[in-house]
C-alpha cells in the first residue's frame, strides 16, 4: 500500500473513533434533548432558518478554503501566500453573509418574531466556516491528525459545556446556540495557534486589489460548488415551509428523520476532507489515484451500507425510542440517501482535486432542476414524506450522472470490479436485514445482532479489507 493509501486508512480510522465516541453523543443526546424540550414546531423553525442559512453561507467564504486546500496540498510553498491573501479577505464576507442572510430571513417572514435566533444562527455560521477555513491550512500542509482532532474539538467542547451548564434557566433553543458559540471560539483558537505555527515569518501586509481580485476569482468555480450542492441537497426544510401550511410542524418530523442521516453523514464529509489533499498530492498519477480511489470506494460504501440496513430495518423502533414518533417510513426514506450521498461526496472531491469545476459545476444544474420539479410535485400534497423522496431521487440521478462523468474523463474508472463489489455488498448486507427482520427477538437486540453479523459477514466476504487495516496500522509508525 503506498503512503496515501496508508494515510487515508491511518486518518480515516482515528477520525471516525474520535467522531463515534463524541458526535453521536452531541446528535442523539445533546441536540436530541433540545429538540424534544423545544417541540417539534419550535426545531421545525431553527431547522428552517438554518437551512436558509446555508444559501448565502458562500459568501464566508467564496471558495477560498478548498481553493487553499488544494493548492497547499499541491505545492506547500504556496503556504504563507495563500494566508496573508485570504485573512484579509473573511471579515469583509463575513459581513456580507450577515447582509444577504438578513434580506432573505425578512423576505421569507421571518425576522419580526425571531430576530434573537436569527442573529445567532448567522454568527455560528461565521465561526463555523472560520473553522474550516484554519482547517484546510492544516490538511493541505499535510497535519491530517491535527485536522482530524479539530473535526470534533468543538462538539467536545460543547459537550462538556453542555453537561457542565444543564442547570442554567434558559429556553433551551437559547442556550443551545449560545454554547454553540463558546465551543466554536475554543476550537478557532487552537486552530488558529497550529497555523500560525507554521508561518515562518508573520506579514501582515495589506494585499493588493489585483491580489485580492486574483484569489476571488480562483476561489469562485469552488464556491459555486457549494451553493449548488446545497441548493439540490440541503433546502427540503425551506421547501416544506413554503409548500405546506403546516410548514413547520412537518419540517420538524423531518429533522427528527435528517438527525439520523447527518449523523451517518459525518463519514462522508471526512472522507472527503481527507480525500481532497490526497487526490490534489497524487496529480496526475493515475495508478495511485485508481488505487486510493479504489479504496476509498471500498470502505465509503460498505460504512454507508451497513449503518443505512440497520437504521432502515430498524426504522420504527428508533424513532420511537428517540422521539416517541410513529414516522419509520420517513426515516427508511431519509436514510437510504446515505448510500447515493456518500458515493457522491466521493465523485465531487475527485472531480475538484482534477481541476475540472465548471463540468462539475453545470452537472449541479441538472440534479437542482430535478430537485426543484420533485418537490414541487411530491413536497406539496406529502410533506416531509415528499421532501424525503425528492432528496433521494436528486441524490441518485446525481451519482449516476456524476459516476459517468467521471468515466468519460477518464479520472478514475468505475469498472466492473467496482460494480461487482457493490451489488454484492448490498445484496449481503440487505439480505441479512430481511433474514434478522423476522426473528421473533427485542428490537435491541435485533439491533445489535444487525450490527454484529452485517459487517462479520461483509469481512468474511472479503469487502472490508480487515485485515490490510490493522496490519498497516500495526506497521505504521505515527510521526
Amino acid at each position: 500500500m503506498s503512503y496515501i493509501r496508508r494515510e487515508l486508512v491511518i486518518n480515516i480510522s482515528f477520525l471516525l473513533l474520535a467522531n463515534l465516541l463524541i458526535k453521536p453523543y452531541y446528535i442523539f443526546f445533546v441536540e436530541r434533548k433540545v429538540q424534544n424540550e423545544a417541540g417539534a414546531e419550535a426545531w421545525g423553525l431553527y431547522f428552517t432558518l438554518f437551512s436558509l442559512s446555508m444559501v448565502p453561507q458562500i459568501l464566508l467564504d467564496l471558495g477560498i478554503t478548498n481553493l487553499a486546500n488544494k493548492e497547499i496540498s499541491a505545492d506547500k510553498s504556496k503556504y504563507e501566500l495563500l494566508w496573508r491573501l485570504s485573512i484579509w479577505i473573511k471579515p469583509i464576507l463575513a459581513l456580507v453573509f450577515f447582509i444577504v442572510f438578513l434580506i432573505l430571513v425578512w423576505a421569507g417572514g421571518y425576522i419580526e418574531t425571531n430576530s434573537r435566533m436569527i442573529l445567532w444562527i448567522g454568527v455560528n455560521q461565521a465561526l463555523a466556516s472560520f473553522i474550516l477555513f484554519l482547517r484546510a491550512f492544516i490538511s493541505g500542509s499535510g497535519r491530517y491528525r491535527w485536522d482530524s482532532i479539530l473535526s470534533v474539538a468543538d462538539k467536545f467542547v460543547f459537550i462538556l459545556l453542555f453537561v457542565g451548564l444543564f442547570l442554567i434557566n434558559e429556553k433551551p433553543l437559547d442556550r443551545f446556540l449560545s454554547l454553540q458559540t463558546w465551543s466554536m471560539l475554543v476550537s478557532i483558537g487552537i486552530a488558529f495557534g497550529l497555523v500560525l505555527q507554521a508561518i515562518k515569518s508573520l506579514s501582515m501586509t495589506i494585499p493588493t486589489m489585483i491580489e485580492l481580485k486574483s484569489i476571488v476569482s480562483q476561489g469562485l468555480p469552488y464556491a459555486l460548488i457549494f451553493i449548488l450542492m446545497v441548493l439540490y441537497c440541503r433546502m427540503e426544510p425551506v421547501w416544506i415551509d413554503q409548500l405546506r401550511q403546516d410548514g413547520k410542524l412537518q419540517a420538524g418530523y423531518y429533522a427528527g428523520a435528517y438527525r439520523l442521516l447527518d449523523a451517518a453523514n459525518m463519514m462522508g464529509f471526512l472522507f472527503a476532507g481527507l480525500l481532497l489533499p490526497m487526490f490534489s498530492a497524487i496529480g496526475k498519477k493515475t495508478g495511485e489515484i485508481q488505487s486510493l480511489f479504489e479504496l476509498a470506494m471500498r470502505l465509503m460504501i460498505c460504512m454507508a451500507v451497513m449503518i443505512t440496513t440497520v437504521v432502515a430495518f430498524n426504522s420504527a423502533y428508533i424513532m420511537e425510542l428517540l422521539y416517541n414518533q410513529d414516522h419509520g417510513v420517513l426515516l427508511i426514506i431519509v436514510i437510504v440517501n446515505l448510500i447515493p450521498l456518500t458515493v457522491n461526496y466521493l465523485f465531487t472531491t475527485l472531480i475538484t482535486a482534477s481541476g475540472r469545476i465548471n463540468q462539475m459545476n453545470q452537472l449541479f444544474i441538472i440534479s437542482i432542476s430535478i430537485n426543484i420539479i420533485c418537490h414541487l410535485i411530491l413536497t406539496r400534497p406529502y410533506g416531509a414524506i415528499g421532501a424525503a423522496w425528492s432528496a433521494l431521487i436528486t441524490q441518485l440521478i446525481t451519482m449516476l450522472v456524476l459516476g459517468y462523468f467521471i468515466n468519460r474523463q477518464k479520472l478514475a474508472f468505475i469498472n466492473h470490479t467496482i460494480l461487482k463489489f457493490i451489488l454484492l455488498t448490498l445484496i449481503s448486507a440487505f439480505g441479512l436485514g430481511l433474514i434478522t427482520d423476522q426473528f421473533s427477538i427485542m428490537s435491541e437486540y435485533k439491533v445489535v445482532l444487525q450490527c454484529i453479523l452485517i459487517p462479520a459477514t461483509l469481512a468474511g466476504f472479503g469487502l472490508i479489507p480487515f485485515k490490510s487495516i490493522f496490519a498497516f496500522i500495526k506497521t505504521h509508525r505515527i510521526k
